[in-house]
């Protein structure tokens, strides 16, 4: 999903009013963008089949239980609900939501198959403070960095309805979780999977890779084995070159003279690259194949970038 747009509707609207809504909106809709509609609870099910997808609001951090008021994950999916609004800055105010109890509620969407749109923002104070990365630091610190598909929501709480306008020394300052478009200088070649670095910052290039992995195919990792290595959008041809150890799951020791990784195995090997390759410091996945067809090495997170 590129790009999301999340109409929340908040406390807002009656049934002929949405429903006037969204007829207006399907016969307007492009196909450039995915876009979320957040209703009040009570009319998810009514509009769960206007061909537009649906989410809800909050949810409960409870899976069940004497909650009055409350309404659980699983509830939100049988509406037909696909996203939920979690963290957003009027429930951290009002309903005084911590960022734990932001935490067990995305681990209920999750456990339901929603997926969250986790809420972050600075108050016109910590702006002035100059606090602003290390609050949006500590509200996504509870949730778990590796999460795939992780959606955020940031909302400069000290603009919303001041108005107050961002400078432009702040619009030119950029950093986690804010999206942003920019324009560059000089017209260069660049397509999609290309890396932009700072000048003293660049990739390596190398044709031999140092890398712990976590095996998940059911035929061991041999050395001397074959492996399609992936990188953003570029393939390349590798080969097992020397399995260095492996980890024993129970005592965390090393294993030493191992050959091969079997499923699950966790351990460090030396990978050489057919032709040179940029990285950067990065976290390894899965390696997927059988038998007949090159196993895929996904390498799925880069950091320091």
């Amino acid at each position: 999903m590129s790009n999301l747009i999340v109409a929340n509707f908040k406390m807002h609207g009656s049934h002929a009013f949405i429903e006037d809504w969204f007829t207006n909106f399907n016969q307007n809709k492009t196909n450039s963008h995915d876009v979320v509609v957040a209703l009040p609870a009570t009319y998810i099910a009514a509009f769960r089949d206007y061909g537009i997808v649906l989410s809800g609001q909050n949810v409960s951090a409870y899976e069940s239980g004497a909650f009055t008021s409350q309404i659980s994950a699983e509830m939100l999916k049988d509406s037909g609900a696909d996203y939920c609004i979690i963290g957003h800055s009027e429930a951290r105010e009002q309903l005084n939501e911590s960022n734990e109890s932001i935490r067990e509620k995305f681990d209920q969407l999750k456990r339901m198959q929603i997926n969250p749109i986790v809420c972050v923002g600075e108050s016109l104070q910590i702006k002035e403070t100059e606090k602003t990365k290390d609050h949006l630091r500590n509200q996504l610190s509870v949730l778990d960095s590796e999460t795939e598909d992780l959606i955020v929501a940031y909302e400069p709480i000290w603009a919303i309805g001041t108005g107050l306008v961002p400078t432009e020394k702040e619009i030119d300052e950029a950093y986690a979780p804010m999206s942003v478009t920019m324009t560059l200088e000089d017209e260069i070649d660049i397509s999609r999977g290309d890396l932009l670095v700072k000048e003293n910052n660049s990739p390596e290039v190398i044709q031999e890779i140092e890398a712990i992995v976590n095996w998940m195919n059911i035929n061991p990792l041999r050395e001397r084995g074959k492996l399609i290595l992936k990188h953003t959008t570029q393939e390349v041809k590798a080969m097992v070159n020397r399995i260095v150890y492996e980890i024993d799951i129970n005592s965390l020791h090393r294993k030493e003279n191992t050959k091969e990784l079997e499923l699950n195995a966790i351990g460090l090997f030396l990978l050489f690259i057919v032709v040179s390759f940029y990285i950067g410091i990065f976290v390894c996945s899965q390696i997927s194949g059988d038998d007949e067809h090159p196993k895929s090495f996904v390498w799925d997170e880069f950091v320091g970038m």
